[in-house]
């Protein structure tokens, strides 16, 4: 099997939505666009803009939506948009989001505290997420959550780090 290696690293901000969803204070959808327009300015290309979640459980994200319209459309410039159920994408696809991002986690204390669920519910989750993002034509980023450490749990195993990386890559998910 031939090994694929790539030339570019691709770096993804996520400040203003990882970063925010922590602050206690919401910030208004004016200071987010403001924040956003600033990392832009500051020569980032790829920017986790906000997140399609239900504002109950995370109040900070609401107005993604609103965000995301009014940030500056230019090639090389991406927004991808992390949707952590089957409700998300059909948000981001309404707003228009041209990529949305999935992600489990390599700790199974830090996947039921965050989005509910254990790693391989989360899985099955995504599956039919992948399904509509592809029948939509919009992209969609993976990630892994905790693989360098989980604020619950401490260290995480390798084995448990690398198993959610073979299924992101099974799902076909970059």
């Amino acid at each position: 099997m031939k090994e694929a290696f790539h030339d570019t690293i691709r770096i993804v901000e996520v400040g203003p939505r990882d970063g925010l969803q922590n602050e206690a204070r919401p910030l208004g959808v004016d200071d987010r666009v403001a924040m956003i327009e600033g990392l832009i300015s500051a020569g980032l290309t790829t920017v986790e803009a906000g997140s399609f979640v239900s504002p109950k459980w995370v109040p900070q994200m609401a107005g993604s939506a609103e965000v995301l319209a009014r940030l500056p459309r230019r090639p090389g410039l991406t927004y991808p948009m992390p949707v952590p159920n089957p409700k998300g994408p059909e948000a981001a696809l309404a707003a228009g989001a041209e990529e949305i991002a999935i992600f489990a986690s390599a700790s199974e204390s830090f996947s039921q505290r965050n989005i509910n669920c254990s790693i391989d519910e989360s899985f099955q989750r995504f599956a039919p997420v992948m399904d509509g993002a592809r029948a939509a034509g919009v992209r969609v980023r993976g990630y892994v959550s905790c693989a360098l450490g989980c604020p619950y749990e401490g260290k995480v195993a390798l084995s448990t780090i690398l198993g959610a990386c073979m299924i992101s890559a099974a799902m076909s998910c970059p």
